[in-house]
């Protein structure tokens, strides 16, 4: 393959995974707008911190959707530069892609649990009454299954990087060797 055709298809792919984290950022700031609104029509002074833990989130969930379309494209281009290795980079992907769907199911999850309760709630029942439910009922589910999803996204995002990163340090000693 030579270095032009090589340089657009690493751009291609960089540009197809931008586009993704475009499209994930507009949502994510589409969501931090509605619990923005609900905070503010809550009139809670704890707001202010269930805002700030927002906050955190969305800059989490972009940081992550960075490292996964930054595995994604290494992995591309890896995969074009070794030919040889089709299993060990396959395997790579597997890992992350199964690391990536953890990941995307755990936040659809808190996504569903923190609308759900509002779109549930009982015909004239407090706002602020809303709010606590959500926020009781939300951690005791998450505090129960959060270790479970965190261990499995960071165990597997953290092998098929380590494949994807073991495969590089083989090609270098290969070329050095030769």
């Amino acid at each position: 393959m030579d270095q032009n055709r090589w340089t657009r298809a690493v751009a291609e792919q960089l540009s197809g995974h931008a586009r993704v984290l475009n499209e994930l950022d507009k949502r994510t700031q589409q969501h931090a707008k509605v619990i923005n609104g609900l905070h503010a029509q809550l009139n809670n002074p704890g707001a202010s911190y269930v805002t700030e833990v927002e906050s955190l989130s969305k800059y989490n969930s972009i940081v992550v959707g960075v490292g996964y379309a930054g595995f994604f494209g290494l992995w591309a281009m890896v995969r074009e530069q070794q030919p040889a290795a089709p299993q060990l980079h396959a395997l790579a992907a597997l890992f992350v892609a199964a690391s990536l769907t953890a990941f995307v199911l755990w936040e659809v999850f808190t996504m569903w649990a923190r609308t759900a309760e509002f779109a549930f709630a009982r015909p004239g029942q407090s706002k602020q009454s809303v709010a606590w439910r959500i926020g009781h009922w939300i951690n005791e589910r998450q505090l129960a299954i959060w270790p479970w999803q965190f261990g499995f996204t960071l165990v597997t995002g953290l092998a098929g990087m380590g494949l994807l990163v073991w495969s590089m340090i083989r090609q270098v000693v290969q070329a050095f060797s030769a």
